[in-house]
């Protein structure tokens, strides 16, 4: 996975901000792979997309990066997360569940997984002015992930016809 240096910078984030013990940035997929660093929340949420930099992680059979941090505005978020993905055409992504799914993964890699059955609340887009919660029912036994279910509710925000 890329250094937290440069995750860092592609994010325009301060140095020490992204996490480099249990929950070091690492590549994680579920079904695509998606790069996870953590931080604090404040960090998650002034982080800002400096595309030259995003360039030098190097990131290639990736989607994107997922920031993520503890809490969230609602008291029972587990995580906010934000999602770039400029490579993919996807500067920010306002609510992301494949990159959801694989947060498990990046969570039983730090330690952190408890057996048994779990529920998240995930938010993303607040900071776009789009927010999203995304729902996920994580199963684990021995620190590792058994079976995660995605889902959510979506509202309309666009109708249209194309004409080929």
């Amino acid at each position: 996975a890329a250094d937290a240096n440069l995750v860092e910078a592609a994010l325009s984030l301060p140095a020490g901000a992204v996490d480099r013990g249990a929950h070091r940035p690492r590549l994680v997929g579920a079904g695509v792979n998606f790069l996870y660093a953590k931080a604090s929340l404040a960090d998650v949420r002034r982080a800002k997309l400096d595309h030259g930099a995003y360039d030098a992680l190097d990131l290639h059979e990736t989607v994107g990066v997922l920031l993520y941090a503890d809490g969230g505005e609602a008291a029972d978020a587990r995580f906010h997360v934000r999602m770039f993905a400029p490579n993919a055409g996807i500067p920010e992504d306002p609510a992301t569940g494949s990159a959801a799914a694989g947060l498990p993964g990046q969570i039983a890699l730090a330690g952190a997984l408890k057996d048994g059955t779990d529920r998240w609340v995930i938010e993303q887009g607040f900071e776009m002015g789009r927010p999203s919660r995304i729902h996920a029912t994580v199963e684990a036994r021995g620190g590792a992930v058994t079976s995660v279910r995605i889902g959510g509710e979506a509202a309309p925000v666009m109708k249209g016809q194309l004409d080929f």
